[in-house]
This record gives structure tokens, sequence and C-alpha cells, in this order.
């Protein structure tokens, strides 16, 4: 989903629901993804007043060649041609 549309910023909330995690377990890693540079995060102004600001992510350069990466390795382990 973040890869999708690298420039767009996501909510929690959102990843949350199209991975089908639970917060407590999608925002650590968030958290450790944001970490290594592969997200990047900030904090959103509410859209309606009197709302808490939100914190938002995208994927970096950095996470799409990692993505990439790891699809590539997936690719390979399915086709038999690395072990795994």
């Amino acid at each position: 989903m973040l890869a999708d549309n690298p420039e767009h910023w996501l909510y929690g909330l959102e990843l949350s629901r199209a991975s089908g995690l639970k917060s407590g377990s999608l925002y650590p890693i968030l958290v450790r993804l944001a970490d290594r540079g592969l997200l990047e995060s900030r904090w959103l102004e509410p859209e309606k007043a009197g709302r808490p600001p939100r914190h938002a992510y995208r994927i970096t350069a950095r996470g799409k060649t990692a993505l990439r990466d790891a699809r590539s390795l997936s690719t390979l382990k399915d086709l038999k041609v690395v072990p795994g």
C-alpha cells in the first residue's frame, strides 16, 4: 500500500485496516521501519478542528529499494534458485 503511491502520506489506521494488523502490532513495526530509514513519518494537522494531529507514513527511496530486493529474493526462492 505504501509502495503503490510513494508520494502519498498514509495514516496508521489506514495501514492497519489494509494489513489486518492491530495497532499494537503495527505501530512498533512502523517505528522500526522509520528508524531504519525505510519509511518517513511526520505529524499531520487534523482535518477537523478539535481533533489531535495524526502520525502519517510514506515509503522512502531506500524503502522502495529494500522492497524491490525483498520481492526479487522471494521470487528467486519460489523458483528454487536460492535456498529458502
